[in-house]
C-alpha cells in the first residue's frame, strides 16, 4: 500500500530546470502514475534522463511510508491490550458473558454505601432525605415523602403549610419536623373542636370529620367516661 500523494520539493525547480514546461510536465504525470499504479510511461523525451532518479525517490517513499504504517498497527495494538488488561484490573465495565451487568450494579452498591458512610463521618450521623423549602416565606421544609403524607392526611394542606409558614415567620420559631408540627397542630384543633361540640351532634355526624377529628373525639369520650367513673 502507497501513500495516496507525490512528495515534491521546491528544489525540484533547481533540480530539473533543464526541462521545458512540457517536459516538466509530462515528468509529473508520469511520477503520478507510477505512484498510484506502479506502471511507467512509455511515450518519454529528454525527461526520461531525469526519470530514475524520481522514480527512486518514490520507492523509497513509497518503503519509508508502508514502515510507518506498520509501526503503527503494531503500536495500536499493543495499546489496546495494555488498556484491555488495566481494564480488566481496575474495572468490571469490561467483563465477558454477560456478567458485567450484575457486577456493575454491585460496585454502584457498593459505591453509594461507600459515599453514604463518609457524609455520615463527616456530619457525625446517618444521611437525611432532602427538605424541599414550602409556603409563602419558604420556611416549611418537607422531604417528599412527608409531602406526600400530608397530602394524603389533609385535603387542605396547602393551607395547613402556609398557616405554619406564617407562624414560623412571625415568631422566629424552629421545630425539628414540620410534618410533626402540622399533625400536631391538627390534633389540638380537633380536640378543641370536639370539645366544642355537643356530643350528640358528634355522633350524628361521625361520617363527616376527619380521621385526626376522629381521634380527639373519642379520647375526648374516654376522658368523659374516666372523670365520671372517678366521680361516682
Amino acid at each position: 500500500m502507497a501513500s495516496m500523494y507525490l512528495k515534491l520539493f521546491v528544489d525540484c525547480l533547481e533540480k530539473y530546470e533543464g526541462l521545458n514546461d512540457t517536459e516538466f510536465g509530462r515528468l509529473v504525470r508520469a511520477g503520478l502514475r507510477y505512484k498510484a499504479t506502479g506502471e511507467q510511461a512509455d511515450n518519454m523525451g529528454r525527461e526520461s534522463l531525469v526519470w530514475p532518479s524520481m522514480r527512486l525517490d518514490i520507492d523509497r517513499d513509497n518503503e519509508q511510508y508502508k514502515k510507518t504504517v506498520a509501526s503503527r498497527s503494531e503500536a495500536g495494538k499493543k495499546g489496546a491490550i495494555e488498556r484491555w488488561q488495566n481494564d480488566g484490573k481496575n474495572s468490571k465495565c469490561h467483563l465477558p458473558y454477560g456478567k458485567n451487568g450484575k457486577d456493575k450494579d454491585k460496585e454502584e452498591d457498593k459505591d453509594k454505601e461507600k459515599e453514604k458512610e463518609s457524609i455520615e463521618k463527616k456530619t457525625g450521623g446517618p444521611s437525611f432525605p432532602t427538605r424541599h423549602k414550602y409556603g409563602q416565606y419558604g420556611n416549611v421544609l418537607l422531604s417528599d415523602m412527608e409531602l406526600d403524607k400530608l397530602k394524603n392526611e389533609f385535603s387542605d394542606w396547602q393551607a395547613r403549610v402556609e398557616r405554619l409558614s406564617e407562624y414560623v415567620a412571625s415568631t422566629g420559631k424552629h421545630y425539628k419536623s414540620h410534618l410533626a408540627t402540622i399533625r400536631a397542630w391538627a390534633r389540638k384543633d380537633a380536640e378543641a373542636s370536639a370539645a366544642a361540640k355537643p356530643i350528640q351532634k358528634v355522633q350524628r355526624h361521625d361520617d363527616t370529620l376527619t380521621q385526626f377529628e376522629k381521634d380527639a373525639v373519642q379520647r375526648l369520650l374516654a376522658r368523659q367516661s374516666e372523670e365520671g367513673g372517678q366521680a361516682q
